[in-house]
This record gives structure tokens, sequence and C-alpha cells, in this order.
């Protein structure tokens, strides 16, 4: 009977049987039994044990039938994000985005895109974090670390004797801008500091680097 290895399911999770719990549940998965529920119970318990690849092909077997289920494509996406394996998030997350768009999720997606070292496509999904949480403190700092790196890259692109381009300078500038609101929300950040006292050297504003190194001090006290 469903309703019995269903209960025994819900018995020995209870007292911590997790051997138990994963046959019973597993059985009652087969069975196609209780929608969601015993599906995202099991994939619980197969992520506890660090079993990800059974978690993963429950979870994407589930997906077919209930594509538009949040709990099963976070789900999805806390895996792959857990285990590393950032590209294979990619794609779930957008489905969430779809859904349902928020800051945490373009800026997470934002993030994947600059581990895989692509500054544009992490420049677009950091601003639309921003356009539905101006301050988003991590999408702020990100996108400030995003454009003095840009900077930089091009500063040692270009003979050092030369004066800093236009370009370069509205570079430093939009970083420390960024930056600065950043700072505003986490105003302990030392190396948030750091970078702006280098931002300030490099675009010769006295003034700047002397409000920067001011913060640094009272920070180190």
């Amino acid at each position: 009977d469903t309703m019995v290895y269903f209960n025994a399911a819900i018995s020995a999770e209870k007292n911590g049987d997790t051997a138990k719990a994963i046959h019973y549940f597993e059985t009652v998965v087969l069975m196609n039994f209780g929608g969601t529920f015993p599906i995202m119970e099991l994939a619980d318990l197969y992520i506890a044990q660090k079993q990800y690849d059974k978690a993963i092909n429950l979870l994407e077997t589930a997906f077919q039938e209930y594509p538009d289920n949040k709990d099963i494509l976070n789900t999805l996406a806390n895996i792959f994000l857990t285990i590393r394996k950032y590209t294979d998030a990619k794609p779930w997350i957008r489905k969430i985005i779809d859904i349902q768009p928020n800051d945490t999720l373009y800026f997470t997606l934002g993030s994947i895109y600059d581990y895989e070292h692509l500054p544009d496509s992490a420049k677009i999904n950091y601003e639309r974090a921003l356009v539905l949480n101006p301050k988003n403190r991590d999408a702020l700092y990100n996108l400030g670390v995003l454009f003095y790196l840009k900077a930089i890259k091009e500063i040692k692109m270009e003979n050092s004797s030369k004066s800093l381009s236009d370009n370069i300078k509205a570079m430093l500038e939009q970083s420390r801008e960024y930056l600065e609101k950043s700072f505003a929300i986490d105003n302990k950040n030392i190396e948030m500091v750091k970078i702006l006292i280098g931002i300030s050297k490099l675009l010769d504003n006295n003034k700047l680097e002397k409000k920067y190194k001011k913060i640094f001090e009272n920070l180190n006290k």
C-alpha cells in the first residue's frame, strides 16, 4: 500500500534512520505518489548524504513533470553551485529568473560569468541585479572591481610613459562610483578602501587619496 510506504518514510526520517527513509521515499517516488513532496524529501536526503548525482537525476526527472516548480529549480541550481559546477548551474538559474527574477539570482549569474572570465556578461547581470535592488552591496562591489581590473588591463597595454586615456579615466571613475556606493552600505570593507586609494592615485587626485587614506587609518585603529 502506497500510504504505508509514505508513512514509513516519514517515520524513518523523523527517527533519523536515513537509510530506511531513503529506501521508502524511493519506493513512494517510483509509485508516483504524493506530488513533489516525497521527491523533495528524497532529494534533501540524498544531498545530506552527499549523493549529489542521485539528487540531480531525481530532480531533473521531476523537472520534466513539474517544469515551473521553484523548489526543484532552486535545489538543482544550489547543488551545482555546491559542487562547483557553475556552468551547469546557469540554465537552472535562468529558468528561475524566467519565473520570478530577483537581484540575488542576477548577482549569482554575474558571479558565474566573472568566474568564467566573461566580464561583459558579468556586467550585464550585475546591472540587472541593481535595477531590481540598487542597494545590492555585492553587485555594486563586483561592478566596481570589474571596471577597476578592466582599467588596469588597459593601462598595462598602453605605454606607461603616457598619461591615462579618457577611456581609462572613465572606467576608473565608474569603478570609484560603484565602490563608494557599496562602501556606503558596508563601511568596514578594508579591501574596498585599498582599491579606492589605488584609483585616486591613478587619477592623480590628491584630495580623494587623502580622504580614502584617512578612512583606511580609521578602520585599522
